[in-house]
């Protein structure tokens, strides 16, 4: 597939250093740091394997408040300080940087940073508050799966709840971003450029995003994508400006395990998630309403395949006395079971599957509280393998063709599999079907069959 071409640093360039400049970086030994100012405009650290070096005030002195920063060496570099007065372009090479501090990358909203395939950025640290070491430049490039597989972002402990802030990310190869406990783009434009994004463990972050395919993300190891509370983001198939080309794909790909969380619709933009998404055994997705009126779309423009069986677990939550329905607007496909659940505190959650071509063929089971409306019947509907409790399932049959056998098996599928309260008084799971045209029901059953009849067609024993 062919890609575009990023932009690279204009004025980046592969420099040995021939001159150590400053007496601190000589501390460290044999094998110090040294820092090399010889290139006009230019400052370049290289950091041995195995070396820490940290930013110096004679580092930042050199730098001045607009030359280009190069790191090179398998070391680690570390900024521990705010370097919003630097807005030169800052390169790294390979090996590590580590970031500490508010604006240790550089001035907000200015200059480029571009990490090469092989390199690693950490953020955070022990005594790092969450959300301080922002990526904050202006244009950002990321690639690659870091040093030794280590992440091309890492984030350290507790202590970093987002990866950049304000600014166009693009990523430049497939890359691996370790989220544990929890990273992500925020208030990003964030372009694909059709690599894949694997984000591994822990809480991948999305808020306020606007990513653009074609691409693929990658969740792995238990990690949760959250499109965050307040401005969740919007994941669309492509920039408007792009071509799609054939082989292009966008696509979230969800391992066993993992899960798909959305915030609530309370601002002026809502979650759109446009991408193909492709669960690889049992996956959740997850609505997290909160405080403000519901105004927007929950759920999923793309469709969802259930790829290798396992079952999709849909734990949709209304909050509070608000009704926030959780949608799936496309074709819900594969052979995996549906779970469709509330959470505790608020136990009362919609889910709307109003794709009238749904062919997922697993189990359908309904918990406590919920409501499910289709817009046809699943296959589990008729293969006698829902299961209902205290829910409810709405069923449209107006467009449906049944004949006599097919109106038994939704029947049979409905009545004799559901799960019927123990307790005196206990309440029923509800059933409602709109048939639509009339039509003739004849089979034999083995318990009675009683109907409340609710709409203005015709039913006929």
């Amino acid at each position: 597939m062919k890609r575009e071409k990023p932009m690279f640093l204009s004025d980046r360039r592969k420099i040995r250093p021939t001159v150590i400049a400053f007496a601190a970086a000589m501390s460290l030994g044999l094998n110090a740091a040294t820092t090399d100012t010889s290139v006009a405009g230019q400052v370049t650290i290289t950091v041995p394997a195995n070396e820490d070096y940290t930013l110096s005030v004679a580092d930042t002195n050199a730098l001045s408040t607009s030359k280009t920063l190069i790191k090179e060496g398998l070391g680690r570099l570390i900024i521990d300080k705010n370097m919003s007065a630097w807005s030169g372009n800052f390169g790294i090479s390979n090996g590590y940087v580590r970031l500490m501090e508010t604006q240790a990358d550089g001035k907000q909203n200015t200059g480029t940073l571009r990490l090469e395939p092989g390199a690693t950025i950490e953020l955070g640290g022990t005594g790092v508050a969450a959300n301080k070491a922002f990526l904050r430049r202006q244009n950002i490039y990321i690639g690659g799966t870091g040093v030794g597989g280590a992440g091309a972002l890492y984030a350290i402990g507790a202590s970093q709840n987002q990866i950049t802030y304000n600014c166009n990310l693009y990523i430049t190869a497939d890359t691996l971003i370790k989220c544990s406990p929890q990273t992500g783009p925020r208030v990003a434009q964030m372009y694909c450029n059709g690599h894949t994004i694997t984000v591994d463990g822990g809480t991948f972050d999305m808020c306020s995003d606007f990513v653009y395919g074609p691409g693929e993300i990658h969740a792995i190891n238990g990690c949760k994508i959250w499109f965050e509370n307040g401005t969740p983001a919007q994941v669309f198939r492509k920039h408007s400006s792009y071509t799609w080309r054939e082989g292009d794909r966008s696509v979230i790909r969800l391992d066993s395990g993992t899960s798909i969380q959305e915030g609530p619709q309370r601002l002026t933009t809502s979650t759109r998630c446009e991408w193909d998404i492709e669960c690889e055994g049992d996956a959740s997705f997850i609505s997290n309403p909160s405080t403000g009126t519901w105004t927007g779309f929950y759920g999923f423009y793309g469709p969802i395949s259930s790829v290798a069986g396992g079952t999709l677990t849909f734990d949709v939550r209304d909050y509070s006395t608000i009704t926030c329905p959780f949608n799936v607007t496309n074709v819900l496909s594969g052979g995996g079971n549906i779970l469709v659940k509330c959470g505790a505190s608020v136990p009362a959650g919609t889910l709307n599957l109003s794709n009238p071509s749904n062919t997922i063929s697993g189990s359908l089971t309904i918990q406590d509280g919920v409501t499910v409306n289709c817009a046809s019947p699943l296959p589990c509907i008729t293969n006698g393998t829902f299961v209902g409790t205290k829910g409810r399932l709405n069923i449209d049959m107006t467009a449906a063709d049944l004949d006599d056998e097919g109106i038994y098996s939704m029947w049979s599928g409905v009545y004799d599999h559901l799960v019927r309260p123990t307790a005196a008084g206990g309440k029923f799971f509800e059933f409602n079907c709109e048939l639509g045209p009339d039509k003739t029901f004849s089979q034999a059953l083995s318990e009675p069959l009683v109907i409340y009849h609710g709409g203005t067609n015709t039913l006929t024993i």
